[in-house]
C-alpha cells in the first residue's frame, strides 16, 4: 500500500504519475495488477498486487507532494472477487 498527499492544487498530476509509474511497473517488473484511489485532502492511494516479494514505487517528483509518501508492505493471506451488482457473500442485492 502506498499512500501520498498531493500539494495543493497537485492531485491530479499525483494521479497521472501514479499511473504511469504503475504501467512501467507492469511491464518491467512483478507489479501484476493496482488500484489507484482519489482520497480527501488530496490524498491519493495505490494497492498493488506482486508475484513474490512487493517492490516499492519510487517517490514522485517532490513538487507533487505535501509531504513525504508511506509505504507498507503486505502479505495476501485472501482475496475475494465480487461481480457488479452482488453483494458480499455471493448473493443478489436484491433478495
Amino acid at each position: 500500500m502506498w499512500e501520498a498527499r498531493a500539494a495543493e492544487g497537485r492531485q491530479e498530476e499525483l494521479l497521472a504519475w501514479a499511473d504511469s509509474t504503475l504501467a512501467e511497473m507492469s511491464e518491467h517488473g512483478s507489479c501484476r495488477d493496482a488500484a489507484v484511489y482519489r482520497g480527501g485532502q488530496d490524498r491519493v492511494v495505490v494497492l498493488a498486487h506482486f508475484d513474490g516479494a512487493p517492490e516499492e514505487l519510487a517517490d514522485p517528483p517532490g513538487e507533487l507532494l505535501a509531504r513525504p509518501v508511506h509505504q507498507w508492505p503486505f502479505t495476501r493471506i485472501s482475496g475475494y472477487g465480487f461481480r457488479p451488482g452482488q453483494a458480499a457473500g455471493g448473493q443478489d442485492p436484491a433478495s
